[in-house]
């Protein structure tokens, strides 16, 4: 029997944990109306498996800001289920939910747990909105003289 386990583990190779190595962004674009007007994705290669730092999201947040556009949210999607959860989850018998859909801050570290099986279902989303344009508040000047007389310059 022992000559046959290399079949039973290359059955459930799917199901064991590997390195993220790359990551799929979404930026999401919407009007001030809250409608989705526009979607760019692209891949990224993390510098280091399975984490994202502060200094990488801030430059991936940057791709999908201009001048019309500001980050409003940033969410990640992250199916960190376990090889033991994965038929209770499918099968509903998980007393709880995962939570795999959450908001993230720009000073946290994100790390990506997941098996090989759901490895091209982990990706940040950006959402972006209009950028709110500052008031011009400023106030004309008017200058009136009093007298008709000039003024003397002291020396």
């Amino acid at each position: 029997m022992d000559n046959f386990d290399w079949i039973r583990e290359y059955e459930l190779k799917p199901y064991h944990e590997v390195d993220t190595k790359s990551l799929k962004c979404f930026y999401l674009f919407c009007n001030k109306d809250d409608e989705l007007i526009s979607i760019k994705s692209s891949i990224y290669s993390l510098k280091r498996p399975n984490i994202v730092s502060a200094e990488e999201l801030v430059s991936l947040i940057k791709v999908g800001e201009s001048e019309a556009y500001s980050l409003k949210h940033q969410l990640l999607f992250n199916v960190n289920l376990k090889f033991d959860d994965v038929n209770n989850y499918v099968c509903g018998n998980e007393d709880q939910e995962p939570l795999m859909l959450k908001e993230i801050g720009i000073k946290n570290q994100i790390l990506f747990p997941s098996i090989e099986m759901f490895q091209e279902m982990n990706s940040l989303f950006f959402i972006y909105g209009p950028r709110k344009l500052k008031a011009k508040n400023t106030k004309k000047v008017y200058i009136t003289t009093t007298s008709r007389k000039t003024k003397k310059k002291r020396t």
